[in-house]
């Protein structure tokens, strides 16, 4: 990125996402709804794969929903890319918010370049198990930073020499 950037410019990364990760996304979601007779605004929530800040909205453009139905599942911006694990991270956010009744559209992406679209329906009783255990955010602001050395040691890369 250019000094003084806040992303890369012109790297043909936003091309990439696009074509590699939101347009197999959207089509997931488009085929499912298809099945299901139902439209954008039947779903209360998008919970979706996040590599970055600006994917899930860049989704819920290419399905037809609003940033209001993505901004409760939204996690990129306080974990960074979390891999396949994202969606499901994304469904916990929303599971905090959503009330019986609402429908969540669960979409995921494999490294296999494979996509795939759940749709959800929140049922009764869910706000009355809310706070019995932590929340993801609750997780989130309890984490603990620690050094990329420290982090080698954790994961074998950098090991010390051994004592004699």
């Amino acid at each position: 990125r250019l000094y003084g950037e806040k992303y890369p410019y012109k790297l043909g990364i936003t091309a990439l996402e696009r074509e590699e990760v939101t347009k197999p996304l959207a089509l997931a979601a488009k085929g499912l709804m298809e099945k299901m007779g139902a439209k954008p605004q039947d779903f209360s929530y998008l919970a979706t794969y996040q590599e970055n800040g600006r994917m899930p909205f860049a989704v819920a453009r290419a399905v037809g929903m609003s940033n209001e139905q993505v901004k409760p599942g939204l996690v990129a911006d306080r974990l960074g890319d979390t891999g396949a694990s994202s969606s499901l991270l994304s469904l916990a956010a929303v599971l905090e918010k959503a009330k019986s009744g609402e429908r969540i559209l669960l979409l995921s992406y494999g490294s296999g370049a494979t996509a795939d679209a759940v749709s959800l329906r929140v049922l009764d009783g869910v706000e009355s198990i809310r706070g019995k255990t932590p929340s993801l955010n609750d997780y989130i602001e309890s984490r603990e930073y620690i050094s990329y050395i420290t982090y080698l040691r954790w994961r074998r890369f950098f090991l010390t020499p051994s004592r004699r």
